[in-house]
């Protein structure tokens, strides 16, 4: 979701004719870079969420939680690994199973990797 807000967020500054403002790209940087949420939280709401891009990238099935909310991707970094992991659900009976299937799946893999 992180990624798909930054790429709302350039698309909204491209069609307004401007860069992106000094504190868009620090909350940017925090956002990609240390998987901010405060910092994605704030964008989301400076953009009105990832809606104004779903349909030029082609994310058709791309929506954001029923509360209008965003959820996570993750990364794992170390001496020896850097790696992300991504999981993608849809279709629980509530919010609170899909982020506890979510988090099963990332400890999975991790615990798989041996990180």
């Amino acid at each position: 979701m992180k990624v798909d807000l930054l790429a709302t967020m350039l698309l909204q500054a491209q069609r307004s004719g401007r860069g992106l403002k000094p504190a868009e790209k620090e909350l940017a940087t925090a956002m990609i870079e240390q998987s901010d949420n405060d910092a994605t939280t704030r964008l989301w709401n400076r953009t009105g969420g990832i809606e104004a891009g779903t349909d030029v990238f082609g994310l058709t099935a791309t929506t954001p939680g029923p509360d209008g909310g965003w959820g996570g991707m993750g990364r794992i970094t170390g001496s020896d690994t850097d790696a992300t992991v991504v999981v993608l659900s849809r279709g629980h009976e509530t919010m609170e199973a899909g982020v506890d299937l979510v988090e099963r799946a990332a400890r999975t893999a991790r615990t798989y990797l041996g990180w």
